[in-house]
């Protein structure tokens, strides 16, 4: 049987775009929830990087990285087997921080901002009425 939630905007997916996405919502005085299957903090291979640009809308979403353990980094470099590229950051400098402390900052923001959360969660349909 299913559910029904009295809410403006339903996020699928808890990951960091999903919670960026729920709090931006939040800041817009909409009533949001999130959904996914997984449980807190979520981990992946992905995700590990933050570019110059992503840290600027961490700031403006509110998120904070205050002590976490981080590295600063000012290019990207991409290797292959025969050949390789790398760049600097026009401007500004990244950040490296595993993606666990990440998600987990994503989650106490996204609470504190009052986002309506469902750990563990699959969903399998949605309807409109």
């Amino acid at each position: 049987m299913g559910h029904i939630f009295d809410t403006d905007v339903f996020v699928v997916g808890g990951g960091p775009a999903g919670l960026a996405a729920a709090i931006a919502a939040r800041q817009h005085g909409l009533r949001v929830m999130v959904a996914d299957s997984a449980q807190p903090p979520i981990d992946k291979a992905c995700g590990e990087g933050l570019m110059p640009d992503s840290l600027d809308v961490l700031r403006r979403l509110g998120v904070s990285l205050q002590g976490c353990e981080t590295g600063s980094f000012q290019g990207i470099r991409f290797v292959g087997p025969e050949s390789s590229v790398a760049a600097e950051f026009p401007q500004g400098r990244g950040l490296g921080i595993r993606r666990v402390l990440l998600h987990q900052a994503f989650v106490q923001h996204a609470e504190e901002c009052g986002v309506k959360t469902l750990w563990g969660a699959r969903v399998s349909a949605t309807s409109m009425t």
